[in-house]
């Protein structure tokens, strides 16, 4: 007979044979992995953008934003942040892979879309944002199991809440190696085998 069925939960989650061949590598900086989806909302990144200029005088330590990215936000971005002292800034334009940046990166700022699943799978901790209506359950799943830190709409950005959580993020190496540890145990990558089965 002809029928559909929706299957969802972490049983369920589709995770990219690339995603899965990543192997994490510690390194001395601190890198920071950033990805949006498809779009920037132009109010929401310079929101964004503001507090990461307003921490930049206060790291004592150097700290790389690897932003996938698009050439023309790029272009706004660069003037914006031209002048930082301890965040450096590389631009991922147009790169299908990125396995050897996820291996490295310390911890994430993300959309709340298939992104937010690879980051549990690969056990990397996530401040993440939801950046349209069908991310919603997935933010609840993050808060619920304590997998990252959810920030809700990217549309009504709170300031001093993601300031504090940034901090704790870039210092706070206990904090992430409970949440990386977490995750890893959530999600194991057979999603798409229990689906073929169904």
């Amino acid at each position: 007979s002809n029928f559909s069925q929706i299957l969802f939960g972490k049983k369920y989650s589709l995770i990219r044979d690339e995603i899965k061949k990543i192997k994490r590598v510690k390194t001395k900086e601190v890198n920071i992995f950033l990805s949006f989806g498809g779009g920037l909302f132009d109010s929401f990144i310079f929101k964004f953008l503001k507090v990461i200029k307003k921490i930049d005088p206060y790291l004592a330590l150097k700290v790389n934003l690897l932003f996938v990215i698009n050439n023309f936000d790029k272009n706004n971005i660069h003037k914006y942040l031209k002048n930082l002292n301890n965040f450096k800034v590389k631009y991922l334009i147009n790169r299908h892979d990125l396995s050897k940046y996820l291996a490295v990166c310390d911890f994430s700022i993300n959309a709340g879309g298939v992104t937010c699943h690879e980051m549990i799978y690969l056990g990397i901790p996530q401040i993440t944002f939801m950046t349209a209506k069908n991310q919603e359950m997935n933010l609840k799943m993050i808060k619920k199991y304590g997998l990252g830190i959810c920030m809700g709409d990217i549309k009504n950005f709170k300031e001093k809440f993601f300031f504090k959580h940034l901090l704790n993020f870039i210092f706070n190496k206990r904090f992430k190696n409970r949440l990386s540890s977490k995750c890893k145990k959530f999600i194991d990558g057979r999603g798409a085998e229990r689906s073929a089965k169904k």
